[in-house]
């Protein structure tokens, strides 16, 4: 991990303890203040033995010049020695409603202080686009100490007011060189393109390189491809290309990085090394996952398989199963070498589905492994659950690969499952792929 975490500044960890618990200070102090003027001004007006004694202030009129301190009023001007309380609360009083009012006034024009804050960043973060990746990487860099501007072209997307706790967030089109330099690309140490389109986060890394940098470090620019077969074409062109100069090109994929470790999870009951001689993985739903899942497995099937000839058995279902597995073998012929394919034309959605029937129906091998990965969560969690329940005999681990997991793990920790629950494994994309760790690392670490 090549420098993630990183130590907050001083004025960072000023301004976030402010930022964080200044009203639960402020209102504490005020009523110290109230109390300490208060009790200044009856000692005030009720001096010791021996100094005259003014008895024409009441409780009523120590209460009202207290208050009077917070604007500004010093309370008047009096015979004897002032009381040290009342003192501490002249100077406190004006204090507290100065830094109040200036706390307001930038909470209130929060906006129009966006500019402002991004244009002071210096070896910062630029995230383009705030959807459900932007704002996950928003988060986790934030976390490690990074400060972070975001930058989004829709005024309407729901998430611009609560990513502000991460740091600026700026409209504006991420493609457009003015855009980009309001960001502060120029000072940044990384830029990360992930506006939900190939195109727009290729063209955004392009624009983001060609601007000059005033920063003597070297932008890096990080453009996430949700395509695998040009993501598979591109980064061959990113490792072959020269790293230096002030900006370089990266792109992640983060279907990629989930299909490798869920690989690990579907091979780790029975590792190719082991001489398993039967190893079946049932694939559910042929998604952007399950699709590089595939390939990882048969490349780590190819390279640890103990005995030669011996064929790995993948048992996929999925409603157009056959064209899908016929287009991956064409793809990548050399799967055919290490790999016995078997295609299940039925949708998972429909009442006919009955997954052990349609793997027992094809004669292979007791399954070892399932992973789901359907059109949606709630599709893909109910499709892993039928497995579950109609294996309940069986040990092997049903993998459902999810968007996010938290919300579907609290979800089953409140269904009434038994022991063997911990073999229904939950695998989110966001948390396990989506990660500043894997976004910063790039091709070359993730490749070795």
């Amino acid at each position: 991990m090549r420098g993630l975490k990183r130590r907050p500044t001083v004025w960072r960890r000023v301004k976030d303890f402010f930022g964080t618990f200044y009203l639960w200070m402020a209102i504490p102090l005020a009523i110290l203040t109230l109390a300490a003027g208060y009790f200044g001004f009856q000692e005030a007006f009720n001096p010791p033995t021996g100094a005259p004694v003014d008895r024409s202030a009441g409780p009523w009129d120590f209460l009202y010049l207290s208050l009077q301190l917070f604007s500004w009023e010093s309370g008047g001007s009096f015979k004897n020695q002032i009381p040290w309380t009342l003192q501490v609360a002249r100077f406190m009083a004006p204090a507290l409603m100065t830094s109040t009012a200036i706390w307001a006034l930038i909470v209130l024009f929060a906006d129009q202080l966006q500019p402002v804050r991004a244009r002071w960043r210096r070896r910062h973060v630029v995230i383009c686009g705030l959807g459900t990746y932007g704002a996950t990487l928003a988060a986790g860099f934030r976390a490690a100490g990074w400060e972070v501007v975001m930058l989004e072209c829709d005024p309407d997307n729901p998430r611009l007011r609560s990513a502000r706790v991460h740091g600026p967030v700026l409209v504006g089109d991420a493609t457009d060189r003015i855009s980009l330099q309001r960001a502060g690309v120029e000072y940044a140490r990384h830029l990360i393109a992930v506006c939900g389109n190939d195109a727009v986060n290729a063209e955004v890394a392009a624009q983001a390189m060609n601007l000059p940098r005033k920063q003597e470090s070297v932008l890096t620019c990080h453009a996430h491809l949700a395509d695998s077969v040009l993501w598979d074409r591109l980064r061959v062109r990113e490792l072959s290309s020269p790293r230096a100069g002030m900006a370089r090109l990266q792109f992640f994929n983060t279907f990629d990085v989930t299909a490798r470790a869920v690989a690990l999870l579907a091979l780790s009951p029975h590792p190719p090394e082991g001489g398993i001689e039967l190893v079946h993985l049932l694939l559910v739903g042929l998604g952007p996952v399950t699709e590089r899942l595939i390939l990882h497995v048969g490349r780590a099937w190819a390279v640890a398989a103990s005995l030669p000839g011996e064929h790995l058995r993948i048992t996929v279902v999925d409603r157009t199963a056959s064209l899908k597995v016929a287009e991956i073998a064409r793809r990548y012929p050399r799967l055919g070498d290490v790999c016995d394919f078997a295609a299940c034309d039925l949708d998972i959605d429909s009442p006919e589905f009955e997954w052990y029937g349609s793997v027992l129906a094809r004669g292979g091998p007791p399954v070892t492994a399932a992973c789901v990965n359907g059109a949606d969560d709630a599709r893909a969690l109910a499709a892993g659950l039928a497995i579950f329940h109609q294996s309940r005999h069986e040990m092997f681990p049903v993998i459902v690969c999810a968007t996010q997991e938290h919300g579907l793990d609290l979800l089953l920790s409140d269904m009434d499952l038994d022991a063997s629950r911990r073999r229904l494994i939950v695998f989110g994309m966001l948390e396990r792929g989506c990660t500043p760790e894997l976004v910063l690392n790039g091709t070359n670490e993730v490749l070795a």
